[in-house]
């Protein structure tokens, strides 16, 4: 694709092997299911709670859900625990998003995720972890942004399902972050034409809606291939909707 400054939703459909009405066809369909999901009656504030969490907690926790999700990563999430730099407390004036490189001139990515002592810093932590764990096993730095997402997005998913203490705050702060997605990203890809200027937030709703067909439809066996490039993007977009 080319440069971000000159690429445009042309481009970036090229890139992805998309097309552009089939596009439209999930954005449409993950905006029905997400307004038609019923409010969990367990969880009394359906503006997403997000009780607090000691920040001390925060990465054993997310570094155990991983362990659950992917028994046959446990090589790379061994690298991914003793030599991959995990900032929790970047400064905040100067890092205030989570954010994640492919290499920190190491040879090994950098994670950085400014805690906020609550809840969704899990999901924020499982993300980025995600991105990290794709970039060692894959191991390249080519990969399109629909699939970098995709594994960040199935990581959060796993996490829904490895923590069960937590699940159901964690599933309505998915929620809302869904419903938040397809209100600024999802709206703007809509409204999208040939050649306007990429964005790098369009790769946020596809991705999400892939994330949740691979939790959902590939074998737990399997999903670990969405991080080495086993599954790559194509297999990925031939997934049933959910």
């Amino acid at each position: 694709m080319a440069s971000a400054g000159q690429a445009n939703l042309t481009d970036w459909l090229a890139l992805h092997g998309l097309d552009h009405d089939d596009v439209q066809t999930r954005l449409v369909r993950i905006r029905a299911a997400a307004a038609l999901k019923p409010p969990d009656p367990t969880v009394p504030d359906q503006t997403a709670p997000d009780p607090t969490v000691a920040n001390g907690t925060v990465l054993p926790i997310v570094l155990a859900a991983l362990d659950r999700a992917f028994p046959a990563g446990a090589g790379v999430l061994a690298t991914l625990r003793m030599a991959v730099r995990i900032d929790l407390a970047p400064d905040p004036a100067r890092f205030p998003r989570a954010f994640t490189l492919q290499d920190d001139e190491t040879g090994l990515p950098f994670v950085s995720v400014p805690l906020k002592g609550r809840m969704s810093d899990l999901l924020l932590l499982m993300h980025e972890l995600g991105h990290a764990c794709q970039s060692l096993a894959a191991g390249r730095a080519d990969l399109p942004p629909v699939q970098r997402e995709s594994a960040a997005y199935l990581a959060e998913e796993l996490l829904l399902r490895a923590d069960p203490d937590r699940a159901l705050v964690l599933q309505a702060l998915h929620r809302a972050r869904t419903a938040r997605i397809m209100a600024r990203d999802g709206a703007a890809l809509m409204q999208a034409r040939p050649n306007t200027p990429y964005h790098y937030n369009w790769n946020y709703p596809v991705a999400r809606d892939l994330a949740a067909r691979a939790a959902v439809h590939l074998p737990v066996s399997a999903q670990w291939g969405v991080y080495t490039g086993d599954i790559d993007l194509p297999e990925l977009l031939r997934l049933p909707a959910v």
